[in-house]
């Protein structure tokens, strides 16, 4: 996975989406006073003149008990942001993408103050390391900062903080380096995400036998067609009286637990619905803090919430830790992937259990996928959370003062707006899976087309409509490996747009009919009636021939599909999936050419196919 020379990406405004607002403290004082087991203290420090260099500037250095420390109020100057949070006495150091200025060192003033133990609960790019007291400044070890304590840190190439290095006897110093994402072309990196956005696409499907189908042999995978799935709680509760959004049930349910909150058990309603439903029950066991998931002590946990949870009987995908390429979970690449393995080894125990794996399907631009991926023997499935949505927000709260961004160049970035379809989403994991080769079923773990804007009045019908449809329609038809979808149909009052399908019924009309077409499975055992294949190379035996007409024209809207054979109009659709039917008893034994014409409002396009028949077989080409 890991490659030379590769271009870090800049977190540009997705992670400041979710940051926390950061707060410089100063690490002195009592914060860092207070007992520590196992830790044993001469009572004396000194500084030294041995150099000390963090991505080559020299930053201050501590002898204390045969250690080498350095404190964090002097980090912070070094391109990190610090993060106190005093409630839980705790305090983080977030790795930025570059050191700004030139750094001094500040030295601690030496007083009367004695080294000893810190209490402050300390952190570097959210994962745990021992702190120690300095004249009450907290400090950590250079040692302790570069170590590669595993196999998998000496492969990545990085220690859990982020940071490689050692001592260099030639020169009789000490080197930090500092792995730091960032963009370094902002015009090669648009102008690769826009080649992938901004060519139109052409292709006409047809039905085939459900034994055509891709198939991977994972873990509660279907042998063809897709899930169709619901968060659990999101059509009705009959305990508060909200009523049904669908009259029929789904194939895969999601129902969300709670790591840091140490939740064991399916909350309401979802510990009613979930087992009553003959239906894959999907379990996204969200996390904040990854060293719980590290701590060895939290392991009788994780069992008893993966035993309650197979007592319910019900084929179960665990998607733990998703979303890891946004916010802080995935400060620390190696202490993700070292948690995902730990929970995956454990939840591989389980008969009826699988795992996925699912981060955001754009994410921040400077964390690729290939950051996180734990490596196939610990994935079952690729999940990803993919969502239409209008615009960009630098905050998805309204208390927070969203700012709304409608620029192309946002668009593109983060697949939104004109460029906002489900396809286009989607190319990236898929892209990612090619080049790594790998072959797993591939799901949208949640994923939902905005139904509630706050900031405008704007009728966004036309706009939604034609997204539903793509996400409904086209990704089944463009992404053979897509096994699931789960509507997230959720709206949370506080945050700038929503996805509750209450707003917008058109939208559940155009999902049933997709779910009644005959591609989606509405319950676990389900089989499909057809998958959807190209028409091109295809044989066919007399009678009909379906076909479905794929459509992209980039920034704007299709008007209209025209389906002509040698010429003559046999039929114009206009809305996806552009259905049509060719009378293979009207053709003559020869040769013929089946055109589609997609009429757009700037542009029109065609794509052209060549029909042979004979003696009553037809060959697409």
């Amino acid at each position: 996975m890991k490659t030379k020379g590769f271009r870090f990406k800049f977190l540009l405004f997705l992670a400041l989406m979710l940051a926390l607002s950061i707060t410089a403290v100063l690490i002195s004082g009592d914060i860092c006073r207070g007992e520590k087991s196992g830790d044993s203290f001469s009572g004396a420090y000194s500084p030294t003149d041995f150099p000390v260099y963090l991505d080559g500037y020299r930053i201050q250095a501590y002898y204390c008990d045969n250690k080498i420390l350095i404190s964090l109020d002097d980090l912070a100057g070094y391109g990190f942001e610090m993060n106190y949070d005093p409630g839980n006495n705790m305090v983080n150091l977030r790795t930025t993408s570059d050191i700004i200025g030139e750094p001094e060192p500040r030295p601690i003033a030496i007083s009367s103050c004695a080294a000893g133990p810190c209490a402050l609960d300390t952190r570097v790019n959210g994962v745990k390391i021992n702190a120690y007291s300095l004249d009450n400044y907290a400090c950590v070890s250079v040692d302790d900062l570069v170590a590669l304590t595993d196999d998998y840190n000496v492969w990545w190439g990085w220690s859990d903080y982020n940071m490689n290095g050692g001592y260099d006897a030639e020169n009789n110093c000490f080197n930090i380096n500092v792995f730091r994402p960032k963009v370094w072309d902002w015009a090669a990196l648009l102008h690769d995400m826009e080649s992938r956005v901004g060519k139109t696409e052409l292709e006409i499907y047809t039905e085939a036998p459900p034994d055509e189908a891709e198939y991977f042999g994972a873990r509660l995978e279907p042998r063809a067609g897709i899930y169709a799935g619901i968060v659990s709680d999101g059509n009705g509760d009959p305990e508060i009286g909200k009523p049904p959004v669908f009259d029929h049930d789904f194939g895969i349910y999601s129902s969300y637990i709670e790591f840091d909150d140490f939740q064991k058990t399916l909350n309401k309603p979802s510990s009613y619905i979930i087992p009553e439903k003959d239906a894959v029950s999907q379990v996204p066991w969200n996390i904040k803090d990854i060293n719980l998931a590290l701590d060895p002590e939290n392991e009788g946990y994780i069992k008893e919430t993966l035993d309650n949870l197979s007592k319910l009987g019900k084929p179960t995908i665990i998607r733990f830790g998703g979303e890891m390429n946004i916010g802080y979970l995935g400060d620390s690449p190696s202490a993700y992937v070292k948690a995902f393995r730990k929970i995956s080894d454990i939840v591989h125990t389980y008969p009826n259990f699988a795992v996925m794996w699912s981060p955001n399907d754009s994410g921040s631009l400077d964390r690729p996928f290939w950051y996180y991926y734990p490596g196939d023997e610990y994935v079952d499935w690729v999940g990803v959370s993919s969502f239409s949505k209008k615009d960009f927000f630098s905050s998805l709260d309204i208390e927070d003062g969203s700012e709304v961004v409608t620029s192309r160049e946002s668009q593109i970035y983060f697949t939104l707006g004109d460029f906002g379809f489900t396809t286009n989403s989607l190319k990236y994991i898929t892209d990612f899976m090619t080049e790594y080769n790998i072959k797993k079923p591939l799901a949208i773990s949640e994923g939902g087309v905005v139904t509630r804007l706050s900031y405008t009045d704007e009728n966004i019908d036309r706009w939604g409509e034609t997204r539903m449809r793509n996400m409904y329609w086209y990704a089944a038809m463009r992404y053979p490996q897509l096994k699931s979808i789960v509507y997230f149909n959720q709206d949370m009052a506080s945050e700038v747009i929503g996805f509750d399908l209450c707003f917008k019924p058109n939208y559940v009309k155009i999902m049933d009919e997709a779910f009644s077409n005959g591609q989606y499975l509405m319950s676990k055992d389900a089989s499909p009636r057809f998958v959807f294949k190209s028409v091109r190379g295809r044989k066919f035996s007399g009678g009909s021939i379906p076909i479905y007409g794929y459509v992209y024209q980039p920034e704007q809207y299709t008007e209209r599909v025209n389906y002509y054979i040698d010429g003559s109009l046999i039929d114009t659709k206009t809305e996806i999936p552009y259905k049509a039917t060719i009378d293979t008893s009207q053709l003559l034994d020869g040769t013929h050419i089946l055109d589609m014409e997609a009429v757009g409002e700037k542009s029109t396009d065609h794509l052209a196919y060549t029909i042979e028949k004979t003696n009553g077989v037809i060959t697409i080409y």
